[in-house]
């Protein structure tokens, strides 16, 4: 496992960093679903703005999947500070406040006080955001598609022209 890498997925295999907790394990697990399902090619150098969304794409889908916002709707209204919340739903407190912020939720001192709008809001860009790039991901997938038949278009040519010469000679 590379260093500071939590979790890693290769092919269909996913990798998790044996030293963490529980709760952080299940959280990574979550994200490198989020990878094979929303995400391609190598984006573990982080040197573009294309690897950062697509580490946000799959970041927001683990979220989603882990701490989907019925699960945190119990907590609407109430005083709770968030490390109980953390706590109660087995979660790290930093992922916690993740969640939070990809659904537009308003911590207030510590304290979470929900509102439903801003959480419809925020569910229709996290899907307009999925929709997107499985829209990029299809027409990435059909250049090279066209791309490969080129080339193999390509080789087809040379390598009857080359018979050609054989027979020629």
């Amino acid at each position: 496992m590379p260093p500071l890498l939590g979790g890693l997925i290769i092919d269909t295999n996913i990798y998790l960093d044996k030293n963490r907790d529980l709760p952080e394990l299940k959280c990574i697990l979550y994200e490198e679903i989020g990878h094979y399902k929303t995400t391609f090619g190598n984006i573990s150098h982080y040197n573009c703005n294309d690897d950062n969304q697509q580490e946000i794409r799959a970041r927001r889908y683990g979220i989603n999947k882990m701490l989907p916002y019925e699960k945190l709707i119990k907590y609407q209204n109430k005083n709770i500070e968030d490390y109980i919340v953390a706590e109660e739903l087995n979660v790290p407190t930093s992922y916690l406040k993740e969640a939070v912020k990809l659904y537009n939720l308003k911590p207030s001192n510590g304290l979470f006080f929900w509102e439903l709008k801003e959480h419809l809001f925020a569910l229709c860009e996290v899907n307009r955001n999925l929709f997107t790039q499985k829209k990029l991901k299809r027409k990435t997938q059909k250049k090279l598609k066209r791309k490969t038949q080129k080339k193999n278009s390509k080789e087809k040519l040379k390598r009857n022209s080359k018979e050609k010469l054989k027979r020629k000679v």
